[in-house]
Parts: C-alpha cells; structure tokens; sequence
C-alpha cells in the first residue's frame, strides 16, 4: 500500500490572480489592516491597463470606509517590487525600473469619506511617446492620518494605508523564462522537512503568472509526492524563488525532486530537477522523534 505523504508549498509571497501571461488583478498590499478598524478598502486591489505610445487612459477604484467614524485619506504614489522571496518592497515614485508612477496622477491629494461611504477615485494614465515595451506598475496607496494614542500608553501615532496596483502593458509583449537553479537543505530533525527551491527568472518584458507542478521519484522512479504548486506573480527582470518543503512519512533513501513551471505558453514549460539521499527516514509530524519518550 502506498504509504501517505505531506507537503508543504511555499511561494514566500503573495498568491496574484492572472490570466495567461497578462496580469488581471492581485492581492496582498495592505488591505487585512483595513480590518483592524481606522482604515479604508479599495477594490479592486489591482487593475491591469492596455496603453499604446502616448494614449491617455482614464480609469476609477472603489474608495470605501468600512467603519462608523468619518476617515480623512491622503492619496500619494509608490512604486514597488518584488525581492527574490516574493516580499514587497516599495520604494519613492519615480525611483524604480519600469515604474508607472510618473505616468500616473490622482486627481485630489485628499479624499474624506464618511462612515460607511463609498466613493469612486478617478485617476489618469499618460502613456509616454517613448514608453518602453513591456509592463510597467505602481500603485496608489490611500493612508489614514496618524491616530492618537490611547490614554496611559506610550506615545505613539499608527496611520494605515492600502493600496490599488496599476499595470500598463505596452506592446509589444514578450514573454519567456527560465529555472536557473535549484537547491536543496536537508532537514535539522527527524520530524522537519527536507527544502527544495526553484529559483525562476522571468527573462521577458511581461509580467507572468507562475505555476506548475512539483514531483517526488524514489530510487526506483515511482512518483511517491505529487503537487501543484500556486500561481503567482513574476515580474519581469525580477528573480522569483518557489519553496517547496517535503515532510514524513517518508522513508530513507535517494530521490528526485522535479519542478515543472508555466508562465503562460500554450506551447512550452520550464522544468528543473534536482538529486538528493535522506540518510535518515522523514517522519510524520508529531511523531515522537527517537529517544524522547512521550508523557
């Protein structure tokens, strides 16, 4: 009988919708704060635009105050990234590679909602004559005024911010990538788990939508762990690393662990592989380790 399995699949990031190679919608800037009170929502969390050399594109995102207190937002411009583990890094307007933040303007610095209000932001996108091809991005962050503290506690001021993405695709695309490495990191103990990681870049002027699938073979070949692995967001230029952590049961031996990745072509995949030994069975997770004793 074939024994059971677990696995653990980690982007280190944030999962994004897309469709094929184009970026439609994303999740993942600060929009749980909003839930924690004294913040607004704005939906969608990201918007994916179409522009030729020098069109202009007008364009709207849903502002709502979901509290009982009137919200006082300021409106400002960031331009952001990814860093190789999927975490954002945002940076001034203006300062990154294919930003968009220069592109872009917000009709008011300002925007008051009431309580339970919602209210329509309508914002600009001059494509430049000599914009280059490809995706560029930057996003529009919607940030509370600073609250003051509470009675007896120690000075401080905590403002909130979300944010809307913009993308703007200027043809013409392209879009290819590759698995430039892959490694492994044995387990510290028995119960942990034995890491596998697909470094992926995305050698193209597109944004992508990664996914695929992850493959376990034992020394005979027989698939002994299958997975899917969640589509996610690569930016074009930008290293992205896909983290799969593989736990017990899982007896000792040698094995190959194949990651196979699509970035949107109907016509081709990516893969990777890498050889490893377990000297040292994988064992289930709370399964007393050998030599501990349970009370």
């Amino acid at each position: 009988m074939k024994q059971r399995h677990s696995i653990f699949l980690r982007t280190r990031g944030i999962v994004l919708g897309v469709c094929t190679v184009l970026l439609i919608a994303t999740a993942g800037l600060p929009q749980l704060a909003a839930a924690q009170g004294g913040a607004a929502l704005m939906d969608p969390a990201s918007t994916l635009h179409h522009g030729t050399l020098g069109e202009s594109i007008s364009a709207t995102v849903s502002v709502r105050n979901p509290g009982a207190t009137s919200l006082n937002l300021r409106l400002y411009l960031s331009d952001w990234s990814f860093d190789p583990a999927g975490q954002f890094i945002f940076a001034d307007a203006g300062t990154l590679e294919r930003s968009a933040s220069n592109w872009l303007s917000v009709e008011a610095p300002t925007l008051e909602l009431g309580p339970n209000e919602t209210a329509l932001l309508p914002y600009t996108i001059a494509v430049p004559t000599d914009a280059e091809p490809g995706t560029h991005w930057a996003v529009i962050f919607a940030e509370t005024e600073p609250t003051d503290p509470e009675p007896g506690q120690a000075a401080a001021s905590i403002s909130v911010r979300v944010g809307h993405i913009v993308y703007v695709n200027v043809p013409s695309l392209e879009s290819s990538g590759a698995i430039v490495g892959m490694f492994g990191s044995p387990p510290t103990s028995s119960t942990g788990a034995y890491t596998v990681i697909a470094q992926y870049a995305n050698t193209g002027n597109a944004a992508q939508g990664v996914e695929g699938t992850f493959t376990l073979r034992d020394e005979q070949g027989q698939n002994v762990i299958e997975a899917q692995i969640e589509r996610s967001v690569v930016l074009p230029g930008v290293d992205r690393a896909f983290q799969i952590n593989v736990v017990g049961p899982l007896p000792a031996g040698n094995y190959t662990a194949l990651v196979v990745l699509n970035y949107g072509s109907d016509e081709q995949d990516v893969a990777g592989a890498i050889d490893f030994t377990l000297t040292e069975p994988l064992l289930e997770r709370g399964t007393p380790e050998q030599g501990t004793s349970v009370p």
